[in-house]
């Protein structure tokens, strides 16, 4: 008879970046386990959000499929004499595998016949493989962040277990917790228990409790609230697909939006992106052409966004934005005398290497992607870019939000002849950062921009995202052929490159289905390493069936010459 399993790890809140940027396909995990443990099941479901990681498998057989397996013995000819008789080598086999010697094929492997048993496997009794699969199911699980525990797979301690085959909680253990029948859930800060009759009865009482299995249902809730606080012609921005990651982790969330004063507006979005989004965790509103409109939108815990709620915040972030708008002010009163200057150091042809983000050199780093790319020609070009740019984070705004000073002298250059030719490199620069294009289009815009990320990687800084992942992704959009390891050797040689990291990042980001994982220690090489071969080779991979994995050795021996 099919049985229904249920298994619920519940936790105080679990943070939204566990899974890493978006959620992986956890319900493929989940069968993969059941399908190596030889179980059949009829359907898979799971619930994931900041307080549950829940798990129910319906139609799940009683026993483990029967299987038969080969045992391949000594070769044909060691196994009998010269008249044909068995010898020991044959009876020992046949003896240590219980079964007679009628029982034994031959099978030709490679030219050389040999001895074979098969043998039947009976498969357990599901409730004998109840706890390992629930130890194998969450050790499965791809957390993105670090365990809270060296012998556990969670990135916090479990608070609640609940196991349950049918109507009966499974004698098992999960970090040391005995299973029960309870969910938990939060009301506030109230930590709550709902009593499960049956294991089938799970998606009922979690739909009650509001909490949806499927990302789009999920997104598809939240979006119909945000349209009803919106007013005409607002739309959410939202370029780090923020709103995504909390309806993963979030249920019963309430958007509440927020009203600015609209001189706010004259300074760059990127600003107010910072204040907005980066210190007070809102998304800013934006019309049909990404123009920024003066509101914001909180999505709130509460059960309901009142409206007083939204008259509290207001006053919280127009102090804020007064704060910063004060500064840029300033600003903006004294910049067109150092732009001044800057044009006539255009003029006279000479540029200073400065030390923006870091102990190196920008335009080092520049000049030096120039050389390597044999883009040589475009020097004269992007080193007035990187001037201006670090101009920009000499600005009293620009130490205050690092980071935001390309957009700073982006927004004054307007109308000023002698930046006319740089003008439309540094606006690609400005979208590229605040993640409006993908990928920038000019040569020039694009080694500023890799410049930036390299030195920025280097460095560690934070005001923009300079991870591996992003790097290797600006590569990969704008097909520039570098070796990345030559590069980053060269221009910053007192600093170690971690090799295996950058080629695991590589791998995982052309290959999130996880084809060929088992091959990725052949990465660890000691040459060069070239993305743009890299993301070639990948598209010979990803439909090579595992008959032909020679083609792959062959890649990745290309990888390492």
């Amino acid at each position: 008879m099919p049985r229904t399993l249920l298994l619920e790890a519940g936790f105080v809140s679990l943070p939204m970046n566990a899974f890493g940027h978006s959620l992986p396909d956890l319900k493929s995990v989940v069968r993969r386990v059941v399908e190596q443990e030889n179980f059949e099941f009829s359907r898979v479901q799971v619930w994931v959000n900041s307080n549950r990681v829940g798990i129910l498998i319906e139609g799940l057989s009683d026993a483990q499929a029967n299987t038969v397996k080969e045992v391949r013995g000594p070769k044909e000819s060691a196994a009998y004499d010269l008249n044909n008789l068995p010898t020991p080598a044959a009876t020992g086999f046949a003896s240590a595998q219980g079964l007679e010697l009628k029982d034994l094929i031959v099978r030709e492997i490679d030219g050389e016949k040999f001895l074979f048993a098969k043998k039947l496997y009976r498969g357990q009794n599901l409730e004998e493989c109840l706890n390992r699969i629930c130890v194998k199911i969450f050790n499965a699980f791809p957390f993105f962040t670090l365990s809270w525990h060296e012998k556990s797979s969670f990135p916090q301690p479990v608070v609640n277990f609940c196991a349950m085959l049918d109507d009966q909680i499974l004698d098992i253990e999960l970090e040391n917790l005995k299973a029960s029948d309870q969910v938990l859930y939060y009301d506030g800060i109230k930590r709550k228990g709902f009593k499960i009759d049956h294991a089938s009865s799970y998606p009922q009482v979690m739909k009650q409790l509001g909490v949806f299995a499927e990302i789009k249902e999920k997104k598809k809730s939240l979006d119909a609230k945000i349209r009803s606080v919106l007013p005409e012609g607002y739309l959410l921005r939202d370029p780090g697909n923020r709103v995504t990651l909390i309806c993963t982790f979030y249920e019963n969330i309430q958007p509440v939006l927020i009203g600015f004063d609209k001189k706010f507006l004259e300074m760059p979005a990127v600003i107010l992106e910072k204040i907005v989004a980066g210190y007070f965790s809102y998304f800013l509103c934006e019309d049909a052409y990404g123009k920024v409109l003066p509101g914001a939108l909180a999505l709130s815990p509460a059960k309901a966004g009142s409206e007083d709620e939204g008259k509290i915040r207001k006053v919280f972030l127009d102090q804020e934005l007064e704060k910063v708008w004060k500064i840029w002010n300033q600003d903006i009163h004294v910049l067109p005398a150092k732009l001044e200057a800057i044009a006539e150091q255009l003029s006279e042809e000479g540029f200073t290497k400065s030390d923006l983000f870091g102990n190196c050199s920008l335009i080092g780093v520049a000049e030096g992607l120039c050389d390597h790319v044999s883009l040589s020609d475009i020097k004269k070009s992007v080193c007035p870019v990187i001037t201006l740019i670090e101009e920009g984070e000499r600005t009293e705004i620009g130490k205050l939000l690092e980071g935001t000073g390309i957009s700073v002298i982006f927004n004054r250059l307007e109308g000023v002849e002698s930046f006319r030719p740089y003008a439309e490199c540094l606006k690609e620069v400005c979208q590229y950062f605040e993640e409006r294009i993908p990928a920038p289009r000019l040569d020039e815009a694009k080694i500023v921009s890799l410049a930036l990320l390299l030195q920025g990687y280097i460095n560690n800084i934070r005001c923009f995202d300079c991870t591996p992942e992003r790097i290797l992704s600006f590569l990969n959009c704008t097909g520039l052929k570098i070796d990345l390891f030559k590069v980053l050797s060269k221009l910053f040689p007192n600093r170690k490159v971690e090799k295996k990291m950058w080629f695991e990042k590589a791998f995982r980001l052309q290959n999130r289905e996880g084809i060929f994982p088992y091959y990725f220690d052949n990465f660890s090489g000691r040459s060069e390493f070239d993305p743009a071969s890299f993301f070639e080779a990948y598209s010979e991979w990803k439909d090579v069936t595992n008959e032909q994995l020679e083609t792959f050795t062959g890649t990745v021996k290309r990888l390492k010459a």
